[in-house]
């Protein structure tokens, strides 16, 4: 797989599950760490799943496959298994956790070495779940090996808020730092909107991408999927390959769409609109290309 192969296959993973990006409004002079930052090695995949297919999974595949006179499937490579990729996301990941958790360690008024230590525990786990969600999406990936990566990723899941609470040893910290996370998708959709709007020399004013922030959040924490296949403690992956299930999701993220519409209205001027509308078109573009290789992996 070339790198360019695996920057798409990684991204359509990292994008899909929609969490733990970088702040897309940060310039790239942003990109610096606060202090020196030990950059953690690339994954080793200590959660790794066997290519092992569970008794019979395997055998029915490959007799329907053979009855159809089409040859085993066979699963694309993991771009994490190619070392430049691995030293390329290592560093990456380092300096991103540094630029989109800055606000929030500054607010805690951390210590540089607590700072450190902050990052490096952030950027492992962040490397650690891209691994889990690539495989996810690489094409080949079987019914079987998709549901005990699902498990993983819950679990991995886990452990890091346990981490983390230890790491703040505080209860308020924590949950500041719990609710920074809560904000965060709202945060990044905007951001995301702003530099497209910066480029069309139409950007958001502060009080405008404030304004807009907060309501996307207030929306969409009160809005419920009938089956949030967005969300690691819902999703299966029979809900993942179930065309009604899936046509549903969209179909609700379109409406949940709407009601941020038809408040941002109030906010934003019709030329800043028409963007808004047109990047959450493309998110459900997007993602909609990126279930329909979980039912149709080859």
């Amino acid at each position: 797989m070339t790198l360019a192969a695996a920057a798409v296959v990684f991204g359509l993973g990292y994008y899909w599950f929609q969490s733990r990006v970088p702040d897309p409004s940060a310039r790239p002079d942003d990109l610096t760490t606060v202090v020196a930052v030990p950059v953690p090695a690339a994954p080793t995949s200590p959660h790794a799943v066997p290519r092992v297919q569970p008794a019979g999974e395997g055998a029915a595949e490959t007799a329907q496959l053979a009855k159809a006179g089409a040859p085993p499937r066979e699963r694309a490579a993991n771009p994490f298994d190619n070392p430049e990729v691995q030293k390329i996301l290592a560093k990456s990941t380092a300096k991103r956790a540094t630029t989109r958790f800055r606000p929030l360690l500054d607010q805690l008024a951390l210590s540089d070495e607590d700072r450190t230590r902050f990052v490096v525990l952030v950027t492992e786990h962040e490397l650690m779940e891209s691994d889990l969600r690539v495989k996810l999406v690489i094409p080949g990936t079987s019914k079987g090996e998709r549901a005990a990566l699902l498990e993983q990723l819950k679990k991995v899941g886990g452990e890091q808020e346990l981490i983390m609470r230890g790491f703040f040893n505080d209860e308020a910290k924590y949950a500041a730092y719990q609710d920074y996370l809560a904000h965060e998708p709202s945060r990044e959709e905007v951001g995301y909107l702003n530099r497209d709007l910066e480029n069309r020399g139409v950007p958001l004013s502060r009080d405008q991408a404030t304004d807009l922030a907060r309501l996307t959040f207030e929306i969409r924490s009160g809005f419920a999927y009938t089956n949030d296949v967005g969300n690691l403690a819902q999703i299966t992956p029979e809900t993942l390959a179930n065309p009604v299930i899936v046509d549903r999701y969209f179909t609700e993220m379109e409406i949940l769409h709407a009601k941020v519409q038809a408040r941002a209205a109030a906010v934003l001027t019709p030329t800043q609109l028409t963007a808004l509308k047109a990047q959450h078109e493309s998110k459900v573009n997007l993602l909609r290309r990126t279930f329909e290789k979980f039912g149709n992996p080859r």
